[in-house]
Protein backbone atom coordinates (compact mmCIF):
# COMPACT_ATOMS: atom_id res chain seq x y z
CA UNK A 1 0.00 0.00 0.00
CA UNK A 2 1.11 3.63 -1.25
CA UNK A 3 -0.59 6.69 0.90
CA UNK A 4 0.37 10.12 0.11
CA UNK A 5 -1.08 13.49 2.20
CA UNK A 6 1.12 16.90 2.11
CA UNK A 7 -1.56 18.15 4.20
CA UNK A 8 -0.50 15.71 6.67
CA UNK A 9 -2.56 12.84 8.39
CA UNK A 10 -2.88 10.90 11.33
CA UNK A 11 -2.87 6.57 11.67
CA UNK A 12 -6.23 6.51 13.68
CA UNK A 13 -10.17 5.14 13.80
CA UNK A 14 -12.72 5.39 10.82
CA UNK A 15 -16.07 3.96 10.92
CA UNK A 16 -18.18 4.03 7.54
CA UNK A 17 -21.71 5.13 8.25
CA UNK A 18 -23.39 1.79 8.05
CA UNK A 19 -20.00 0.14 7.90
CA UNK A 20 -17.57 -1.45 10.04
CA UNK A 21 -15.07 0.34 12.01
CA UNK A 22 -10.95 -0.09 11.01
CA UNK A 23 -8.31 1.05 13.59
CA UNK A 24 -5.03 1.60 12.76
CA UNK A 25 -2.92 0.43 9.33
CA UNK A 26 -2.58 -3.28 8.43
CA UNK A 27 -1.29 -4.54 5.38
CA UNK A 28 0.29 -8.28 4.75
CA UNK A 29 2.73 -6.75 2.61
CA UNK A 30 4.94 -3.35 2.62
CA UNK A 31 3.22 -0.01 3.51
CA UNK A 32 4.31 3.32 2.10
CA UNK A 33 3.86 6.37 3.70
CA UNK A 34 4.25 10.09 1.83
CA UNK A 35 3.83 13.83 3.04
CA UNK A 36 5.25 16.51 3.46
CA UNK A 37 3.47 17.83 6.68
CA UNK A 38 3.25 16.00 9.85
CA UNK A 39 1.92 11.90 10.46
CA UNK A 40 0.88 11.11 13.77
CA UNK A 41 -0.99 8.27 15.03
CA UNK A 42 -3.12 6.71 18.32
CA UNK A 43 -3.53 3.39 16.49
CA UNK A 44 -1.05 0.67 15.29
CA UNK A 45 0.37 0.16 11.83
CA UNK A 46 1.02 -3.29 11.01
CA UNK A 47 3.62 -4.02 7.77
CA UNK A 48 6.26 -5.73 6.51
CA UNK A 49 8.24 -3.21 5.59
CA UNK A 50 7.20 0.79 6.30
CA UNK A 51 8.29 3.27 3.96
CA UNK A 52 8.40 6.77 5.35
CA UNK A 53 9.44 9.38 3.45
CA UNK A 54 9.40 13.43 3.31
CA UNK A 55 7.98 14.84 6.87
CA UNK A 56 7.91 14.12 10.37
CA UNK A 57 6.70 11.11 11.37
CA UNK A 58 5.40 10.92 15.29
CA UNK A 59 4.72 6.85 15.75
CA UNK A 60 5.32 6.32 19.12
CA UNK A 61 1.46 6.55 19.81
CA UNK A 62 0.66 2.94 19.66
CA UNK A 63 2.44 -0.46 19.16
CA UNK A 64 3.60 -0.68 15.82
CA UNK A 65 4.56 -4.33 14.38
CA UNK A 66 6.70 -4.25 11.50
CA UNK A 67 9.59 -6.36 10.30
CA UNK A 68 11.61 -3.56 8.90
CA UNK A 69 11.64 0.15 9.03
CA UNK A 70 12.98 2.01 6.39
CA UNK A 71 13.10 6.01 6.21
CA UNK A 72 15.83 7.01 3.98
CA UNK A 73 14.65 6.91 0.69
CA UNK A 74 14.18 10.49 0.90
CA UNK A 75 15.69 13.07 3.68
CA UNK A 76 12.95 13.81 6.22
CA UNK A 77 11.94 16.97 6.97
CA UNK A 78 12.01 17.04 10.60
CA UNK A 79 12.12 14.48 13.68
CA UNK A 80 11.16 10.97 14.04
CA UNK A 81 9.27 8.63 16.66
CA UNK A 82 8.59 5.20 15.93
CA UNK A 83 7.83 2.66 18.58
CA UNK A 84 7.32 -1.14 17.93
CA UNK A 85 8.10 -3.40 20.78
CA UNK A 86 8.07 -6.48 18.58
CA UNK A 87 11.70 -5.90 17.24
CA UNK A 88 12.33 -4.13 14.02
CA UNK A 89 14.95 -3.92 11.73
CA UNK A 90 16.17 -0.44 10.49
CA UNK A 91 16.82 -0.71 6.78
CA UNK A 92 18.14 2.76 6.73
CA UNK A 93 16.46 6.32 8.04
CA UNK A 94 17.83 9.94 6.69
CA UNK A 95 16.48 12.56 9.48
CA UNK A 96 19.24 15.03 8.12
CA UNK A 97 19.97 17.49 10.89
CA UNK A 98 17.00 16.18 12.91
CA UNK A 99 16.60 13.69 15.86
CA UNK A 100 15.26 10.57 15.83
CA UNK A 101 13.61 8.19 18.96
CA UNK A 102 13.32 4.61 18.48
CA UNK A 103 11.53 2.51 20.90
CA UNK A 104 11.00 -1.39 21.92
CA UNK A 105 11.40 -4.02 24.31
CA UNK A 106 12.29 -5.98 21.95
CA UNK A 107 15.40 -6.50 19.55
CA UNK A 108 16.06 -3.59 17.14
CA UNK A 109 18.56 -4.59 14.60
CA UNK A 110 20.59 -3.08 11.25
CA UNK A 111 19.73 -3.71 7.80
CA UNK A 112 21.81 -2.69 4.65
CA UNK A 113 21.45 1.12 5.32
CA UNK A 114 22.56 3.22 8.23
CA UNK A 115 21.05 6.15 10.34
CA UNK A 116 22.05 9.38 9.90
CA UNK A 117 20.64 12.11 12.34
CA UNK A 118 21.67 14.74 14.84
CA UNK A 119 20.50 12.98 17.40
CA UNK A 120 19.55 9.27 18.14
CA UNK A 121 17.91 7.98 21.23
CA UNK A 122 16.67 4.36 21.90
CA UNK A 123 14.37 3.38 24.89
CA UNK A 124 12.50 0.79 25.89
CA UNK A 125 12.46 -1.59 29.15
CA UNK A 126 15.12 -4.49 28.04
CA UNK A 127 15.52 -3.66 24.84
CA UNK A 128 18.03 -5.00 22.74
CA UNK A 129 19.48 -2.32 20.12
CA UNK A 130 22.23 -3.26 18.00
CA UNK A 131 23.01 -0.60 15.42
CA UNK A 132 26.64 -1.48 14.06
CA UNK A 133 25.95 -0.40 10.44
CA UNK A 134 28.84 1.76 9.01
CA UNK A 135 27.12 4.24 7.15
CA UNK A 136 25.45 5.29 10.99
CA UNK A 137 26.19 9.48 10.81
CA UNK A 138 24.84 10.61 14.03
CA UNK A 139 26.34 13.55 16.01
CA UNK A 140 24.78 12.60 19.66
CA UNK A 141 23.76 9.31 21.05
CA UNK A 142 21.54 9.11 24.09
CA UNK A 143 19.57 5.89 25.57
CA UNK A 144 17.31 4.20 28.38
CA UNK A 145 17.10 0.55 27.70
CA UNK A 146 18.34 -2.86 28.03
CA UNK A 147 21.40 -3.30 26.25
CA UNK A 148 23.28 -1.18 23.30
CA UNK A 149 25.55 -1.91 20.93
CA UNK A 150 26.47 1.01 18.31
CA UNK A 151 28.93 1.44 15.76
CA UNK A 152 29.68 5.02 13.98
CA UNK A 153 32.83 6.02 12.16
CA UNK A 154 32.12 9.28 11.66
CA UNK A 155 32.35 9.70 15.03
CA UNK A 156 29.45 10.59 17.95
CA UNK A 157 29.39 11.50 22.19
CA UNK A 158 27.13 10.37 24.41
CA UNK A 159 24.77 13.27 25.24
CA UNK A 160 20.88 14.91 25.92
CA UNK A 161 18.54 14.32 22.98
CA UNK A 162 15.20 15.54 22.59
CA UNK A 163 12.85 14.72 20.22
CA UNK A 164 10.21 16.54 18.62
CA UNK A 165 7.08 14.37 19.57
CA UNK A 166 8.81 12.32 22.03
CA UNK A 167 10.80 13.49 24.52
CA UNK A 168 14.14 14.41 26.15
CA UNK A 169 16.90 11.61 27.38
CA UNK A 170 19.97 12.31 29.22
CA UNK A 171 23.08 10.65 28.24
CA UNK A 172 23.06 6.61 27.93
CA UNK A 173 20.95 4.08 30.90
CA UNK A 174 21.29 0.65 29.91
CA UNK A 175 20.10 -2.40 32.54
CA UNK A 176 22.62 -4.53 30.77
CA UNK A 177 25.77 -4.35 28.48
CA UNK A 178 26.70 -1.24 26.28
CA UNK A 179 29.54 -1.34 23.42
CA UNK A 180 30.36 2.37 21.49
CA UNK A 181 32.95 2.14 18.78
CA UNK A 182 34.25 4.44 16.42
CA UNK A 183 37.29 4.87 14.33
CA UNK A 184 37.23 8.68 13.59
CA UNK A 185 37.20 10.71 16.99
CA UNK A 186 37.23 10.31 20.75
CA UNK A 187 34.06 9.56 22.60
CA UNK A 188 32.73 12.17 25.56
CA UNK A 189 30.82 9.81 27.87
CA UNK A 190 29.12 12.34 29.46
CA UNK A 191 26.69 10.66 31.60
CA UNK A 192 26.58 7.09 31.78
CA UNK A 193 25.44 4.44 33.64
CA UNK A 194 25.85 0.77 32.11
CA UNK A 195 24.13 -2.30 34.24
CA UNK A 196 26.23 -4.88 32.86
CA UNK A 197 29.94 -4.48 31.00
CA UNK A 198 30.68 -1.33 28.87
CA UNK A 199 33.19 -1.32 26.06
CA UNK A 200 34.56 1.83 24.64
CA UNK A 201 36.90 1.77 21.59
CA UNK A 202 37.46 5.27 19.58
CA UNK A 203 40.43 7.53 19.17
CA UNK A 204 40.26 8.99 22.87
CA UNK A 205 37.88 8.96 25.73
CA UNK A 206 37.00 11.02 27.78
CA UNK A 207 33.70 11.66 31.28
CA UNK A 208 31.76 15.29 30.75
CA UNK A 209 29.70 13.35 33.63
CA UNK A 210 29.35 10.72 35.93
CA UNK A 211 29.56 7.17 34.71
CA UNK A 212 28.48 4.08 36.75
CA UNK A 213 29.09 0.81 35.73
CA UNK A 214 28.55 -2.11 37.74
CA UNK A 215 30.19 -4.63 35.19
CA UNK A 216 33.82 -4.64 33.67
CA UNK A 217 34.73 -1.70 31.40
CA UNK A 218 36.82 -2.23 28.60
CA UNK A 219 38.88 0.95 26.79
CA UNK A 220 40.40 0.85 23.62
CA UNK A 221 41.35 4.72 22.68
CA UNK A 222 44.56 3.56 20.31
CA UNK A 223 47.92 3.93 21.29
CA UNK A 224 48.85 7.49 22.30
CA UNK A 225 45.70 8.66 22.36
CA UNK A 226 44.17 10.10 25.94
CA UNK A 227 41.91 8.33 28.31
CA UNK A 228 40.49 10.98 30.56
CA UNK A 229 38.41 10.20 33.57
CA UNK A 230 38.52 12.84 35.92
CA UNK A 231 34.67 12.80 37.06
CA UNK A 232 35.40 12.47 41.21
CA UNK A 233 31.41 10.93 41.14
CA UNK A 234 32.12 7.82 38.75
CA UNK A 235 32.13 4.50 39.53
CA UNK A 236 33.38 1.67 37.66
CA UNK A 237 34.38 -1.72 38.64
CA UNK A 238 37.14 -3.18 37.02
CA UNK A 239 38.43 -1.42 34.32
CA UNK A 240 40.73 -3.09 31.67
CA UNK A 241 42.48 -0.77 29.53
CA UNK A 242 43.75 -2.16 26.16
CA UNK A 243 45.11 0.29 24.51
CA UNK A 244 45.65 4.37 25.21
CA UNK A 245 47.05 6.41 27.84
CA UNK A 246 45.51 6.95 31.38
CA UNK A 247 45.64 11.22 31.84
Amino acid sequence: MTFNDNSGFSIGTVTATGGSTTNGLTTTGNTTLTTTGSVDQTQAIAAATLFLEGGTFDLNGANNAVTTLDADNTTLAGDLTFQDNTGFSVDGIDAGANNVELSSTGTVTTGTNGITAAGLSLLGAGGDFTLTNTANAITDLAANTGDVSFLDNNGFNIDAVTVTGGGTTIGLTTTGNATLSTTATAIDLHTTSVGGDLDVTALGITDSGTVTVSGTTTLAAGAGNDITLADAASDYNTVLITSGKIM
